[in-house]
């Protein structure tokens, strides 16, 4: 919705732009994550992945042209960092016995986030764009509160990381 109201890309577009992302999110996450950390360790993958993609939300929010997402894109892949270090470390930190409990959980917080988050955002889509005059809309609305989730995110990441 955000591509084909902002910047009038059809459905064709729409879907070569989401193919690009899931290729390059597949390399970092296939080639890279496991090279992150075990140069970094998982702690600091983590938090890389989080930070970059604070920064990429907020850029996907501001763009003002159509070759925008596609500059964004490879940082944009660079968050699918985040998410194996996340679970490594929650992983690492449970016992043997706890780790199909720690998976089923980990899988229904993210079927519910699933459900809730397009609502949401498609809720604050239509508040910032609809019956608004065309310079007062704000399309990237969604992605600029998807950027405050993901630094609460991080400030609770950090709360629970520091210790380590």
């Amino acid at each position: 919705f955000y591509t084909a109201e902002k910047f009038t890309w059809s459905l064709s577009e729409v879907g070569v732009s989401l193919a690009i992302v899931g290729v390059c999110i597949a390399v970092v996450q296939g080639g890279l994550t496991g090279r992150f950390a075990k140069a970094y360790g998982d702690i600091k993958t983590a938090f890389i992945g989080l930070f970059i993609f604070i920064l990429a939300l907020v850029g996907i929010a501001f763009a003002k042209e159509g070759w925008m997402l596609y500059a964004l894109m490879i940082p944009y892949a660079f968050t699918g960092l985040a998410s194996p270090a996340i679970k490594a470390i929650m992983s690492n930190n449970t016992i043997e016995e706890e780790q199909g409990e720690l998976q089923g959980s980990i899988t229904s917080i993210i079927s519910v986030a699933e459900i809730i988050g397009p609502l949401m955002m498609m809720w604050l889509f239509a508040y910032t764009t609809i019956d608004i005059a065309e310079g007062s809309k704000f399309y990237g609305s969604p992605f600029l509160l998807g950027s405050v989730f993901v630094v609460l995110a991080t400030i609770v990441f950090t709360s629970a990381t520091k210790k380590r």
